[in-house]
């Protein structure tokens, strides 16, 4: 193992800087220069979901916070720290509130983005600054003191994790093309011999409870709960120690619905949890979870048109009750469920692998990146599992 030693990043970073702080509402449309926000990075990767798009004149105009592959960009505010290297296909893209750094000769940009993820919770969480909404800014970025090896060394252990990142990303790409299929094949399924059949004559739906919050406990402890805002990362962030008469336990596969904002039909992906209040989960006793998903797309996305709230909408019992789902004929929906129901067994699955994998690659993290696990006793322990 080759030296290591401690250095600053705005040392050995070639710059950093900060994205466009501005209003931007206005100038997003369909199609044009990809435009990364907050909500568009993870940790070690970038989400393309709600990604935005500026024209090629507004982007022209902001060329400080144009982005290059390779650059390492990192959130600002709401959870900050959290990390992603620019990847090759948003060569020409541009960003808002998110901290850019543009590694030197000396610093591997996959091996950085690792690093950073890493220091998130611990050094990063000391250099915050705000009263109320609290930032990650561009001069801390740069005081933020790193261990590190020569870059040969960087990159073999950038090589190491992104081995299992990539069997990730692989997987989280099945995913999206499974959902895309069994989507094509409901649709190939109602035809006009299919059946418009009142929500509840073939449907149940069980709500979620309201668990106090004088009663939530620290990750591990208790149960988890799945809230709204864990239907996108299918990781929950609280748990309870409470026990309620009518919870319900939601299993990998089940199909859940947020029932504020926004009203998706989702194949939850996580492990098993309790369901919160403002959730639901939608299931029928004919027909399993691949018809259930398709069927309810229609229905959700039509109460949320006629909703006219100025605030926030809600999705509630009475709106379901006055809805219908299209029900294919029988042998189409025998053939459906047989075509469907495989690749939605594929797509839990796939999920459940990614959860080993990204708890293998956090572990092996920890240990690289503080220099206590050799790059090659790494690399025996991903071969087995990748």
């Amino acid at each position: 193992m080759g030296e290591w030693r401690t250095v600053r990043l705005g040392d050995v970073a070639a710059e950093v800087t900060v994205g466009h702080v501005g209003r931007m509402a206005d100038q997003y449309q369909r199609l044009g220069v990809p435009f990364l926000r907050s909500q568009n990075v993870r940790p070690h990767r970038i989400d393309t979901t709600d990604l935005e798009y500026i024209d090629d004149a507004f982007h022209a105009s902001l060329k400080k916070s144009a982005l290059r592959a390779g650059d390492v960009v990192t959130v600002r505010t709401g959870s900050p720290g959290q990390s992603a290297v620019v990847p090759g296909w948003l060569d020409e893209a541009n960003c808002s509130d998110l901290v850019i750094t543009r590694p030197g000769p000396l610093l591997d940009a996959r091996w950085l983005s690792y690093q950073l993820n890493w220091l998130t919770s611990t050094h990063i969480a000391s250099r915050l600054v705000g009263a109320v909404q609290q930032h990650f800014n561009v001069r801390a970025a740069k005081e933020l003191e790193l261990c590190m090896p020569g870059v040969d060394e960087q990159r073999a252990i950038a090589e190491v994790l992104g081995a299992l990142d990539d069997k990730i990303a692989a997987n989280t790409n099945s995913q999206r093309l499974s959902a895309t299929l069994t989507t094509s094949l409901y649709r190939h399924a109602v035809d006009a011999d299919s059946l418009s059949v009142p929500f509840f004559r073939i449907l149940n739906v069980d709500f979620g409870e309201a668990f106090k919050g004088d009663q939530f406990a620290s990750t591990g402890e208790g149960r988890p709960l799945i809230r709204i805002r864990d239907l996108t990362s299918f990781e929950p962030q609280v748990w309870t120690v409470e026990r309620r008469p009518a919870e319900v336990t939601v299993a990998p596969g089940d199909v859940v619905v947020g029932m504020d904002g926004e009203f998706r039909a989702t194949w939850w992906l996580g492990d098993p949890g309790l369901l919160n209040q403002r959730v639901c989960r939608v299931h029928s006793s004919i027909a399993g979870g691949a018809f259930v998903a398709e069927a309810i797309r229609g229905p959700l996305a039509q109460i949320e048109r006629e909703k006219t709230a100025t605030t926030v909408i809600h999705l509630n019992k009475s709106d379901l009750e006055r809805s219908s789902v299209r029900v294919p004929a029988p042998t189409k929906l025998t053939w459906f469920e047989g075509c469907a129901e495989p690749v939605v067994a594929a797509l839990v699955s796939a999920a459940r692998e990614n959860r080993v994998l990204a708890r293998t690659r956090d572990e092996l993290l920890s240990l690289l990146l503080s220099g206590k696990l050799r790059v090659k006793d790494a690399a025996a322990v991903v071969s087995d599992v990748v």
